[in-house]
C-alpha cells in the first residue's frame, strides 16, 4: 500500500517497506530525471543530499534544491558540474562557507561570480578561485596580490598554467625566478 506525505510544493509516494536508505541509494544512482525531482522533494535531508550530488540531477531539480534548509544539500548543488550559472550565483552569496567554498572550486562556475568571490573574506574560497581555470584573467592579477601567500601562487601559477587572451601581463615575459 503507498502513503503520500505532503511536503512543501511535491508529493513523495512511499511504498511500504520504503525506508530512507533504499530511497538514499535510489537518489544517488537512478538516472531518471522523474524520480529525482520526486526524491529532491523527500523529507529526509540522505535523500536530498543523494539527489543533490547525482550527476544524472537535472538543473531544474538542482534550482529547487539550490534553496534547501540542509547545508549539506546546497553544498552538494554548488559543486554539482551542471548547476545553472544563476544557482552559482545565489549560492555564491550563501551564509556558509562551505557552500561558497564548493562553488568557489565548481568549474562550472561563470567569471563573474568567480569575481566576486574573489574578494570574500574566507581564505579556502579565495584560493578556490584562484586555482580554477575559469577564474578571469582581472580576477587573477587581483588575486596574486592577495595577502594570503597561498592565494596569491596559487592565482599565478593558473595564470602561467592556463594562460588567458587579455592577461595584462603575459607570464611568458615574467622573469624566470618568477614563473618558478
Amino acid at each position: 500500500m503507498a502513503a503520500a506525505v505532503r511536503l512543501a510544493d511535491a508529493f513523495v509516494v512511499r511504498e511500504a517497506g520504503d525506508t530512507v536508505d533504499d530511497r538514499s541509494r535510489r537518489a544517488m544512482w537512478s538516472t531518471d530525471p522523474a524520480e529525482l525531482a520526486r526524491l529532491a522533494g523527500d523529507g529526509d535531508a540522505d535523500v536530498r543530499r543523494g539527489v543533490a550530488a547525482n550527476t544524472m540531477t537535472p538543473s531544474t531539480v538542482l534550482t529547487r534544491l539550490a534553496g534547501d534548509g540542509d547545508v549539506d544539500v546546497r553544498h552538494y548543488v554548488a559543486s554539482h558540474p551542471s548547476a545553472p550559472p544563476a544557482v552559482l550565483a545565489r549560492l555564491a552569496g550563501d551564509g556558509d562557507v562551505w557552500v561558497r567554498r564548493s562553488v568557489a572550486y565548481n568549474t562550472a562556475a561563470p567569471p563573474e561570480v568567480l569575481a566576486r568571490l574573489a574578494g570574500d573574506g574566507d581564505i579556502i574560497v579565495r584560493r578556490g578561485v584562484a586555482i580554477n581555470p575559469s577564474t578571469s584573467s582581472e580576477s587573477l592579477v587581483r588575486l596574486v596580490d592577495d595577502v594570503d601567500a597561498g592565494v596569491s601562487d596559487a592565482a599565478l601559477d593558473n595564470a602561467l598554467d592556463n594562460p588567458r587572451p587579455g592577461t595584462p601581463v603575459d607570464p611568458r615575459t615574467l622573469p624566470r625566478w618568477l614563473r618558478r
